[in-house]
């Protein structure tokens, strides 16, 4: 990541965190309200993921290689496996009632939308919380900790790793407690990913493609 003052990247940081990790935690809950995906052009998931681009090219100083690809088989199985898990326990246990209504959508037109849409959230999800969040963090830590507070520094890092994973978590919230601990598992999985391949491409796939199939199996 790029070097400014502590100061400036103090401020940057709490600015993102306020304006766009925070909101999502206040979505209401789906049992007051009932989603219904209207599908037309996502202008707002547009705007988020431009926006998410500037912050990923500009903090992350690696280049693309398809080396970095190599992840997503691997991500994308365990995304689906613990994704059945979870929902084979809603089935036996919760009799599948999340009250989550979801119009597919009608043609062509919807589901070029649809799919951008997909596109858009997945990448700008990646960069904020697989990346920038959590880098900035570890960045922060090793710029002013030493070599005495070593195992300190891996403990602090290993809390805001797991403040970041329930923060991703419950911006799920507004699709039921099953969605959170999905979620959650579903962090895990592509923070990890991100860390083997150094590079948010093998995780975006993956989700993209994770969140399109389970809008059609839903």
């Amino acid at each position: 990541m790029k070097k400014h003052s502590f100061i400036v990247e103090i401020t940057i940081f709490l600015l993102i965190f306020l304006f766009f990790a925070l909101p999502p935690l206040f979505y209401p809950l789906n049992n007051e309200l009932s989603l219904f995906f209207s599908w037309t052009f996502p202008w707002q998931n547009m705007i988020l993921c431009l926006f998410a681009g500037f912050i990923y090219f500009y903090y992350n100083e690696a280049s693309f290689s398809f080396s970095k690809l190599l992840p997503l088989p691997f991500t994308l199985g365990l995304l689906f496996f613990f994704s059945l898990i979870f929902k084979a326990f809603e089935f036996i246990f919760l009799k599948n009632e999340s009250g989550l209504n979801v119009d597919l959508p009608q043609n062509f037109t919807a589901w070029l939308f649809c799919i951008l849409g997909f596109i858009f959230s997945a990448f700008y999800e990646e960069v904020l919380y697989r990346f920038y969040l959590c880098e900035s963090i570890i960045k922060f830590i090793e710029t002013k900790a030493s070599e005495k507070t070593l195992n300190f520094k891996r403990n602090i890092g290993l809390f805001f790793e797991i403040v970041i994973a329930l923060l991703f978590a419950f911006s799920h919230l507004y699709l039921g407690w099953l969605s959170v601990v999905n979620a959650f598992a579903a962090h895990i999985i592509l923070r990890i990913t991100y860390k083997k391949s150094g590079a948010i491409w093998a995780g975006f796939i993956a989700h993209f493609i994770y969140n399109i199939i389970s809008l059609i199996l839903l």
